[in-house]
């Protein structure tokens, strides 16, 4: 699974084109980094012990749904944390006199 399920729902949809039907498959592995990035290497190993067994890992595709969720709301969290920099350093250049985008550090 990919860390965004936008990116899931496009891919499911390249499966069928043109009208022709189609179909997914989507095989999950407790060994995945988006458990990781979700729920932390602690956790994560935990997981891997669990499903070690062989055997099937109940709700499983519960599991990477929630950690996708988990993964996705960092990301946006971050996204909106840059943004809020961003404004900050424009506001603080503006009132310095320089302009933003042409005396902005590299």
């Amino acid at each position: 699974m990919h860390e965004s399920a936008r990116i899931d729902r496009q891919l499911i949809g390249r499966c069928g084109r043109q009208g022709d039907p189609g179909t997914f498959r989507q095989y999950l592995a407790l060994d995945d980094e988006l458990l990781e990035k979700a729920f932390g290497p602690k956790r994560a190993k935990r997981y891997r012990a669990a499903g070690a067994g062989g055997g099937l890992f109940p709700s499983c595709r519960r599991l990477f749904e929630r950690a996708q969720r988990k993964v996705e709301v960092k990301s946006f969290r971050n996204r909106k944390i840059m943004l809020y920099y961003e404004k900050e350093r424009k506001k603080t250049q503006r009132q310095m006199g320089q302009d933003p985008y042409l005396d902005a550090p590299d």
